[in-house]
């Protein structure tokens, strides 16, 4: 089988760093994914570039070797070195699921957890749609060693739809049924309702509850962003053209060649699931968006408090919204003072350019002193806006 050599990775953009505090990824596969879901952004990748109609697998001995030169060599000198030093958490699955039909013949992520993992009692999450996870064999692989979290996407609890939008995935109700298993067993489980487009998918009160009676403790809320290549297969499949339903709300193509819900209208819908969230007792919060005043946890996802899962950076975009706030505003030695940082350096240059300004309503920066202000809304993010219709019911 053939390998690819990029299976463990860490965010090396700038603006990827400033806005994530899980940028330490294990993939166990690359090419085609069996889920077969319309709106991921990596099956756009691999459709563009020709990776979509094959399957490789991850090269262990590589990562092995990398693991080795930390905790055997003590190698400590690169970025990636210092990571699994701090002992930085690895989301397993952020491209390609790694718990699809390939994972029955060739076991990769069974033997990274087993082998990798487990020998150096590494923190990691599991990011999955699918109930193999929590198979027998894999529950063993977990057993006793308070390293893995869970973390599963469900949008909606309505069966026709997923049929259609992620074919080849466990069904919203054996998803479901994984979440309790697992919960019930002490697992923390996270739940990314990703991607959803508020208009189409209503039974959001429903699922909330759902997810909470089964163990769920926290929430991550995505809106669908979409680029032309995903659309043409969401018109093909449920004949709904997302753009031009975005397009009519006043949306222009953005950064990538993404169209981007409204801000505004994205902010008032997350803050609808932030408060059935509330009612329900699990944690809220969103993915690397504009307004994150709402949130009830430091961390996307959710794992504050896991004991074990505290190497990641905190020197991201949610300490320099606080520090902002709390102080009026934040220059970068305060930001990066006393908390691991993954890059400081990649750090700094994106600090310089001002772009926490583009990713945080509430921020704008000063060229003069180098420094971000607190305001209520920064200019940059301000043209964005569309107008909110406060007569709208969202369901």
């Amino acid at each position: 089988m053939e390998t690819f050599g990029t299976s463990l990775k860490m965010l090396t953009d700038g603006k990827q760093l400033a806005i994530c505090h899980m940028g330490f990824r294990f993939d166990s596969y690359m090419g085609n994914c069996s889920h077969d879901c319309l709106y991921c952004y990596a099956r756009g990748q691999n459709m563009r570039y020709k990776r979509w109609d094959s399957v490789k697998v991850a090269d262990l001995d590589d990562v092995k070797k990398r693991f080795e030169n930390v905790f055997t060599r003590g190698k400590n000198e690169t970025v990636e070195q210092r990571a699994i030093a701090n002992r930085y958490p690895i989301r397993m699955g952020t491209q390609i699921d790694c718990f699809q039909e390939p994972e029955r013949e060739h076991g990769i992520s069974y033997k990274f957890i087993d082998e990798i993992m487990n020998k150096y009692n590494y923190p990691y999450v599991i990011c999955t749609k699918n109930k193999m996870v929590a198979e027998d064999k894999y529950l063993e692989l977990y057993k006793d060693k308070g390293n893995v979290a869970f973390q599963f996407t469900l949008s909606t609890m309505d069966q026709k739809f997923l049929d259609v939008v992620e074919s080849g995935a466990s069904t919203a109700i054996e998803r479901v049924e994984t979440m309790k298993k697992l919960s019930d067993l002490g697992y923390h489980v996270t739940v990314r309702i990703s991607p959803i487009i508020p208009e189409y998918n209503t039974d959001v009160v429903e699922l909330i509850e759902t997810l909470a009676k089964n163990g769920v403790k926290h929430i991550i809320c995505e809106v669908l962003r979409i680029t032309s290549i995903l659309n043409k297969l969401f018109i093909e499949k449920l004949d709904f053209d997302v753009i031009e339903h975005y397009k009519k709300m006043g949306v222009k193509g953005g950064a990538g060649g993404y169209f981007r819900y409204p801000l505004l209208k994205k902010i008032k819908f997350q803050k609808y699931i932030k408060e059935l969230c509330d009612k329900n007792g699990m944690t809220f919060a969103t993915c690397g968006d504009e307004d994150i005043s709402f949130h009830t946890c430091e961390m996307c996802c959710g794992l504050d408090n896991e004991k074990k899962f505290q190497g990641y950076p905190k020197s991201t975009y949610v300490k320099a919204y606080h520090l902002c706030e709390q102080n009026g505003s934040v220059g970068l030695d305060e930001f990066l003072d006393g908390d691991y940082c993954s890059d400081p350096k990649t750090m700094k240059k994106v600090w310089n350019e001002g772009y926490f300004e583009k990713v945080l309503k509430n921020l704008q920066f000063n060229d003069q002193t180098q420094r971000y202000d607190w305001v209520n809304c920064n200019p940059t993010l301000a043209k964005q806006n569309t107008q909110v219709d406060e007569e709208h019911e969202w369901f």
